[in-house]
């Protein structure tokens, strides 16, 4: 298995393998430790110049991408140094086998200080938890926030006659969820009309336009949100849009009550 680590540690594992090495990293504590002792050697190897040409490049390119590796490989290396000097092969060492300096790796992205974090392993256990605990909670508060209240309340509007004699009961609402959906129908007169605008106005005299939503040969339909609504009298009317952009008021108008 430590060869298998030290392989993803390299980038030498495909895709594959290297999301089950991830894996088994957040949910087994021991491998944490396991993981790190490779980590260890490799930084030592590469102080050392024990690696191979293939394998130091890959080490520059995948090994030390992580900052957090490269603040123990540069940790290491003073460390070495300090110990040769100690024993006097200082200058014994610079004709065998002269350390190699340190490349500075490309900086790393966010997905690979990410990925170093939760490799951490005092962090792969908990982390994992914690990561589920804030799914969790994020789709709760999805729930809560966008369940029910995301939905219109249709409603049926019938025309009512200017004439009172012809006019009939406003039609009444509850109001609940994101507002109204209202199916308007559209009077036989103007059903050859190309274009339509509606106006809803309260019992304190407060005005709005409104957008239609959907239009068939028969009805139109419109969303009135629940911000602009309360307690209380409604009337829309409509008009019909002439070719020439002027705006005819249409007799009669849609009448309902939120209680």
């Amino acid at each position: 298995m430590q060869n298998e680590v030290r392989r993803y540690l390299l980038g030498q594992l495909e895709e594959a393998e290297q999301e089950r090495i991830e894996l088994r990293l957040l949910t087994d504590p021991s491998f944490g430790e396991e993981f790190d002792t490779v980590v260890d050697e490799l930084t030592d190897q590469y102080v050392r110049d024990e690696l191979t040409d293939d394998e130091r490049k890959h080490a520059e390119k995948h090994f030390l991408s992580a900052a957090e590796r490269k603040q123990k490989l540069e940790f290491a290396t003073e460390l070495l140094s300090h110990a040769d000097a100690e024993r006097g092969e200082r200058a014994e060492r610079s004709q065998v086998a002269t350390v190699r300096p340190i490349v500075a790796p490309a900086t790393p992205s966010l997905l690979d200080q990410i990925r170093a974090f939760w490799r951490r392993p005092s962090l792969a256990h908990g982390g994992l938890i914690a990561a589920v605990l804030l799914v969790v909670a994020g789709l709760v508060f999805f729930l809560l926030s966008f369940g029910s209240s995301s939905e219109y309340m249709a409603l049926n509007v019938p025309l009512s006659s200017s004439d009172r004699a012809e006019s009939v009961a406003p039609v009444s609402a509850q109001l609940a969820g994101a507002g109204l959906e209202l199916n308007l129908p559209i009077p036989e007169q103007v059903k050859d009309a190309k274009d339509f605008r509606l106006k809803l106005s309260d019992e304190n005299g407060v005005e709005r336009d409104l957008t239609i939503v959907e239009r068939t040969d028969k009805a139109i339909k419109v969303r009135i949100p629940a911000a602009w609504l309360s307690r209380g009298s409604y009337v829309i009317h409509l008009s019909r849009v002439n070719p020439d952009g002027s705006a005819e008021r249409v007799r009669g108008s849609y009448n309902f009550v939120v209680e």
